[in-house]
């Protein structure tokens, strides 16, 4: 199954900002249609997205309401994914 196309959002702002400690968080935050997190999707993209950023000790919130857009903070402990 294909996911369905994606329309350009109307806004889009992400920023990164350091921390006290150490880690860097990344916020994207977008006014686009949004969606329902209660509603499991058919899509994979966020869940893969939320694996990959776990397996790096990462966390992933997501805040998002339907025709009100969403917003997605990031955060990682600086040196992730090392060796």
């Amino acid at each position: 199954m294909r996911a369905a196309p994606v329309l350009p959002s109307p806004a889009l702002d992400a920023t990164l900002r350091p921390t006290s400690n150490p880690s860097a968080s990344h916020v994207v935050i977008d006014e686009g249609r949004g969606f329902d997190p209660g509603h499991p999707t058919h899509g994979f993209g966020l869940v893969s997205l939320r694996n990959r950023i776990e397996s790096l000790g990462g966390r992933l919130e997501i805040d998002s309401v339907p025709e009100q857009g969403t917003t997605c903070r990031i955060s990682l402990p600086l040196g992730a994914g090392s060796p």
